[in-house]
């Protein structure tokens, strides 16, 4: 098998390919499809690369179909896509095929673009919502045809790593979609479609539009309590994690418990080996560490949850299998709204946080696993945990009702200052001028001590996601005593009264930017 890899790999690299060669290579691609990437082989990559460089080559239709189904089967490879990702011409080449008059060809195309794309690649695109359009008429038409069953679950594999994309998801729910992952979820008979179809609706529900639309369909309901005791435990977990999602959407978050383990590992288990050892070296060095090692089944959410509960520090491993699992999602968005101090580990070589992992991680000190030898990561990986023990940041804090006094925050912001027209010059009073002056008093304990730079640094991840930024300051507001709460009116009220202030970045401008105000002036 693997000297069939390697000889295929060879053969490709001499074009013009021939035809049945193609098609080989299609074949061994395909076995790491039906094996939900578990096959791996180094020569696998050399067939990537000139599967790739083929792409370009002036070949007929069934050749380029041929290498497309090729790359989008080994997809399903997680290392694989990675190695995709850091094709500097993979990206280019299909898009310039997604606008092939050959609708197989143009639909491959953007299932493989769905995989590999990050964050600024979707920002950067200017036809998202034919992406949408594409994939939700090919949706409709294979999902009830049983003869087109692997490529149905092939199209929502690729969907569920689109639905990561904010963007992306947004315009989903926009398009229905909803319903008809509920229909997949509740009315197919194929596993691997259910799971897929569960597992894209728990990446949807952090949206709460989504999940009060799940919540009220009964067949939906219904169908979830039965598969939470289904035999099949990934589905079992997706199932409890969705349950869980419902559980916590009308809960009120309380003051935590205290910690009673130093440290949580929040890891995706494609990077277990490494999250393993670092699990060994810091109980070696006397640090209670939780860990689900073993993949827990049953109520596996619940007991994550009460690991952050009880945890001072959540270790967040970074990488793209971390990022595109919904599971991950939760586990993180979940330490991130109970205040928890996150320490972010890269786990991949040359891996960066985007989209909602981005978010959550933005503005924090990453330990690289890959930049450094393991023992020396360790080491910095223990002075960052003595330094957040030390200083506490304003995003660590636990939620616990504090009494904050109002009026002392606003004592020295009672006479309105006049406000430098660009925010990064802004001194602390120059913020806190600005909230009492705008009756943004309501977010004075959020930005207390906060300059212009750091409220500018606020006011650019609110940008990035509005809903998970709101909902952060709401519950951070929400632990003052004597503060009304912040409504959503107030947030946005507050995000369009500062927009006056936010430098507007040009590179054909002068080095220093100007602010909206300087603009006009």
């Amino acid at each position: 098998y693997k000297v069939l890899v390697g000889t295929t790999a060879d053969l490709l690299s001499s074009p013009p390919p021939i035809e049945p060669i193609v098609r080989l290579a299609r074949l061994l691609a395909l076995l790491v499809m039906v094996t939900d990437g578990t096959v791996d082989d180094k020569d696998y990559y050399n067939l990537i690369d000139h599967s790739i460089s083929m792409l370009d080559l002036d070949t007929n239709a069934t050749t380029k179909r041929l290498l497309l189904n090729t790359l989008c089967h080994l997809t399903y490879n997680i290392d694989m896509t990675i190695h995709m990702k850091n094709n500097s011409s993979l990206k280019a080449s299909l898009v310039k095929l997604s606008e092939s008059e050959d609708s197989e060809i143009s639909f491959d195309a953007y299932r493989i673009l769905a995989v590999i794309m990050n964050e600024d690649d979707i920002k950067a695109l200017t036809n998202t919502s034919k992406i949408v359009a594409i994939f939700y008429l090919y949706f409709i038409s294979m999902m009830n045809d049983p003869i087109q069953k692997t490529a149905f679950h092939s199209l929502l594999h690729s969907l569920k790593s689109l639905v990561q994309h904010d963007q992306v998801k947004k315009e989903l729910i926009e398009k229905d979609f909803v319903p008809l992952l509920i229909q997949c979820a509740v009315e197919t008979s194929s596993i691997k479609i259910q799971q897929c179809a569960l597992e894209i609706l728990l990446s949807l529900s952090f949206y709460k539009d989504t999940l009060n639309m799940l919540e009220q369909d009964t067949k939906f309901m219904t169908t979830l309590k039965t598969l939470n005791t289904s035999s099949e435990l990934s589905i079992q977990r997706t199932v409890n994690h969705l349950l869980w999602q419902f559980e916590q959407k009308n809960k009120t978050l309380l003051s935590s418990s205290s910690s009673t383990c130093n440290i949580m590992l929040s890891y995706s288990h494609n990077d277990k080996t490494l999250c393993f050892q670092i699990y060994d070296h810091l109980v070696k060095d006397g640090y209670n560490v939780w860990l689900d090692r073993d993949q827990m089944h049953g109520d596996t959410m619940t007991a994550m949850a009460n690991a952050i509960e009880k945890s001072e520090f959540v270790i967040i491993c970074m990488s793209e299998a971390y990022k595109q699992s919904p599971y991950c999602q939760a586990e993180a968005h979940y330490a991130f709204e109970r205040r928890r101090k996150l320490i972010p580990l890269v786990m991949k070589s040359k891996y960066k946080p985007d989209g909602w992992l981005g978010i959550i991680v933005s503005g924090k000190i990453y330990v690289d696993f890959t930049k450094h030898q393991f023992d020396l990561a360790c080491s910095m990986l223990k002075t960052e945990i003595e330094k957040k023990q030390q200083t506490e940041s304003i995003a660590s804090k636990p939620l616990a009702k504090t009494t904050t006094d109002l009026s002392a925050l606003c004592t020295s912001s009672i006479v309105p200052m006049e406000l430098p027209h660009c925010i990064d010059v802004w001194s602390a009073d120059h913020v806190r001028s600005f909230l009492v002056a705008n009756n943004f008093t309501s977010l004075l304990p959020v930005f207390t001590d906060f300059n212009g730079q750091l409220l500018h640094q606020a006011y650019a991840m609110c940008q990035l996601n509005r809903e998970t930024m709101f909902h952060s300051m709401k519950n951070e507001v929400a632990t003052c005593e004597h503060v009304l709460p912040l409504t959503l009116g107030t947030y946005l009220h507050f995000l369009n009264a500062l927009k006056q202030y936010i430098p507007i970045s040009n590179s054909d401008t002068a080095q220093t930017p100007a602010s909206m105000i300087c603009s006009v002036m």
